[in-house]
C-alpha cells in the first residue's frame, strides 16, 4: 500500500519487541507512516466496514491525538 502511493514506510513493531531506549524508533516509524496508515484504514472502511480501522482513523485525524504524537516524538527523540 505505502509503496503503491510512494509513500515512505518503515517496519511497525510490535510494542514487547521495543525496549525503553528504542521507543523513539517505534513512535517515530508511526509518525512517518501516518500518510499509508490513514490511506490504509480509509480503504479497509471502504471495503468492509472495518471497526477497527473506523476506530484508528478517527485517532489518527484527531488534531490534540496528532499534536499528542508529534509531541512525544521531540520529546523521546531528546
Amino acid at each position: 500500500m505505502a509503496s503503491v502511493n510512494e509513500v515512505d514506510v518503515l517496519s511497525l513493531q510490535p510494542i514487547q519487541e521495543v525496549r525503553w531506549l528504542s521507543r523513539h524508533f517505534a513512535v517515530s516509524a508511526f509518525v512517518r507512516n501516518v500518510d499509508a496508515l490513514v490511506l490504509f484504514c480509509e480503504e479497509q472502511i471502504k471495503e468492509c466496514s472495518d471497526p477497527i480501522c473506523t476506530y484508528v482513523l478517527r485517532c489518527i485525524q484527531d488534531p490534540q491525538y496528532l499534536l499528542a504524537l508529534y509531541t512525544l516524538n521531540d520529546v523521546l527523540n531528546e
